[in-house]
């Protein structure tokens, strides 16, 4: 989950960009206690497991916190799990469907199970077992997802009602992912007090596009453009090296209104800026 300074971080970035202003409007930073309702009394639990499974991985990589390894060569970012982790190993022993799961990691395939518990399966058409329910309903970074979704669909959802009455909304939404929540969001007010929504998404994962297209058909949301680009890169960091300072300096430059330059995007034509998906890589 992300700490107090990036939540505040994400309110104060989520700015208006209209094109009626030459400069960027003056930010606020609010709070937003977030009740989830999946949480349940396994979550104490849980979370003391999940303690246990930490102390055994820095243990395995030779460090004594999870700070020694932020910006760490000798440890850099993987992209795939490591199963020779004994951490790993206690997991996929212990928890139902975590190998399966791990084996979507890092798409946006991961996230599905952690965000639409409702749904009840790892992936289209394979059941989540009482195990699973138990890891998603509860563990940090599920609550962390939900809460940042949540927290976002209430920001837009009150620009939504300030922009009325009749008037186009535009939405644009960076390291989108499969961007389910603004999706149903939108397409739920679509003509409220003579509202049109259009949403621009921009993400560097294919697969997690693909599903934003066929969520948005679902929903039979039309005004949709989705750009497959890496945002990270084209600020000048290439994404293999990008340490949690370049990101954040990423992120500041966002909640002041600085923009990344992005082929075939006017970043300077949205009502709406939507950063919560970088969020996910801090």
């Amino acid at each position: 989950m992300a700490d107090l300074s990036s939540l505040v971080e994400v309110t104060n970035a989520l700015v208006d960009l209209s094109t009626s202003r030459a400069e960027p409007v003056m930010q606020k930073t609010e709070y937003h206690e977030i009740v989830d309702p999946f949480v349940d009394d396994d979550k104490q639990g849980l979370d003391a497991y999940i303690e246990e499974l930490a102390a055994i991985a820095l243990d395995y990589l030779g460090v004594a916190s999870p700070l020694d390894l932020i910006d760490n060569p000798q440890h850099p970012r993987k992209s795939a799990v490591d199963e020779k982790n004994p951490a790993t190993q206690m997991f996929i022993r212990d928890v139902d469907q975590a190998k399966e799961w791990l084996q979507l990691v890092p798409t946006a395939r991961a996230l599905e199970p952690m965000t639409n518990l409702d749904a009840g399966q790892l992936t289209p058409g394979v059941p989540l077992q009482p195990g699973a329910i138990r890891f998603f309903r509860n563990c940090a970074d599920a609550v962390g997802l939900r809460s940042r979704q949540t927290m976002a669909t209430s920001i837009i959802e009150t620009e939504l009602t300030r922009v009325c009455p009749a008037r186009r909304l535009r939405v644009l939404s960076l390291a989108c992912g499969a961007a389910k929540a603004i999706l149903e969001l939108l397409s739920r007010n679509e003509g409220r007090c003579g509202v049109t929504s259009e949403l621009t998404l921009v993400d560097a994962d294919r697969h997690a596009l693909e599903i934003a297209k066929i969520t948005a058909a679902k929903l039979a949301f039309s005004n949709l453009r989705v750009m497959r680009r890496n945002i990270v890169d084209l600020h000048g960091f290439r994404q293999a090296h990008v340490d949690r300072a370049s990101m954040q300096m990423l992120l500041a430059d966002i909640a002041h209104g600085h923009m990344p330059s992005i082929a075939g995007l006017s970043t300077g034509s949205f009502d709406v800026v939507d950063i919560m998906g970088f969020f996910e890589y801090l």
